[in-house]
C-alpha cells in the first residue's frame, strides 16, 4: 500500500513545500492562454500579502 504524503498543517506551508519543489512547473491554468507557475504563483501571494499588510488597520 502507497504511503499518503503528510501535509504541514496549514496550507501556506504546503504552497511553500509546492513552491521549492516545482517552481518552475504549472501551478495554474485556464482554458486559454493563462499559465502561472508555483514561483510565479508565490511571487503574486506575496505581493497581495504585502498590500493587506500596509492597508490593514
Amino acid at each position: 500500500m502507497t504511503e499518503k504524503p503528510k501535509w504541514p498543517a496549514d496550507r501556506a506551508h504546503r504552497i511553500d513545500d509546492m513552491v521549492e519543489q516545482f517552481e518552475d512547473r504549472i501551478a495554474v491554468a485556464d482554458r486559454q492562454t493563462t499559465r502561472v507557475t508555483y514561483m510565479e504563483m508565490s511571487q503574486r501571494i506575496g505581493a497581495i500579502n504585502s498590500t493587506l499588510s500596509r492597508n490593514w488597520h
